[in-house]
């Protein structure tokens, strides 16, 4: 799987000051590693939706990538550097239409602590969100999560940015922790999608009440489900599958900040873990999830 990341400097992410964040560091290496895909990584310091618009044909098209994330905004509503909304809007559509036929990913800009343009900034986020709804693309809330943040814990998230914009190391990896749970949250509204765009026909949906996990009604190809452990859950199969070679994805059944994670898979059952971010840490949790096999 190949993944190409578009956006400014919060996407390339790499920076020497005023704080050091390296090349593994960033939220676009970090997802992509824990999806096993290839990253191809063109964020581009000061870009507005114009310019990356612009470069798009040279830039993505030609890696002909299985997924396409998209961050813009934050410099479109920069006073030096304004974009009209307008055209911030058409500019955003038409890098979606340009994506075909891989999948696309928007992302809303993180939450800016320059004043000046913290009410411009609003409305290019607020535009994001209804292009992500109207066109049914996968969104990504990075600044709802840090405006959360930063009103619930204060004191996580003054360790997010280094500045006005740019995330901390921390803020990279609370990005991309961001990014697997809207993305596995996304493929359980849409039970034919997993999180890598496969038609996944096994779902299994597993809800949990006082630590005890039980099948839902409507579980396809499975037969229980068994608590090893805090978090730790094993779902069996009625049918064993041909071959350990499928893929396995978790998805999150109750809302909340919760991740679901394989672990182990055979061709009678499959295991996975279930963190919770509790004070911005990941640490094992009980809660509802699914599971699903092509």
């Amino acid at each position: 799987m190949k993944i190409v990341w578009i956006g400014d400097s919060i996407t390339y992410g790499e920076r020497a000051t005023p704080g050091v964040v390296g090349h593994t560091q960033t939220f676009a290496f970090l997802v992509s590693a824990m999806r096993g895909a290839e990253m191809i990584n063109k964020g581009v310091p000061s870009n507005t939706s114009s310019q990356m618009l612009a470069r798009f044909d040279a830039d993505v098209t030609p890696n002909n990538p299985d997924w396409v994330v998209l961050m813009c905004g934050t410099n479109d509503a920069y006073p030096d550097t304004l974009i009209p909304l307008a055209t911030f809007e058409a500019n955003v559509r038409s890098m979606i239409a340009k994506s075909s036929p891989a999948q696309v990913v928007l992302m809303t800009p993180p939450v800016t602590t320059y004043a000046p343009e913290i009410p411009a900034v609003l409305e290019y986020v607020n535009k994001v969100r209804d292009i992500a709804a109207d066109t049914g693309t996968v969104l990504v809330d990075v600044h709802q999560a840090l405006s959360d943040c930063k009103v619930y814990e204060p004191a996580t998230f003054a360790g997010l940015l280094m500045d006005d914009w740019h995330p901390t190391v921390t803020g990279h990896a609370f990005i991309a922790n961001l990014y697997t749970l809207a993305r596995y949250q996304a493929a359980l509204l849409n039970p034919g999608l997993s999180p890598d765009g496969e038609n996944m026909r096994s779902f299994a949906l597993v809800t949990q009440s006082g630590g005890s996990y039980a099948l839902q009604s409507g579980a396809v190809n499975a037969s229980s489900v068994t608590k090893l452990a805090t978090g730790r859950v094993k779902v069996s199969f009625a049918t064993p599958l041909e071959s350990t070679n499928y893929a396995m994805r978790a998805s999150l059944e109750e809302a909340g900040n919760y991740l679901v994670e394989p672990l182990e898979k055979t061709v009678n059952s499959c295991t996975v873990l279930v963190r919770g971010w509790i004070s911005g840490t990941w640490l094992d949790a009980d809660a509802s999830f699914s599971v699903s096999i092509p």
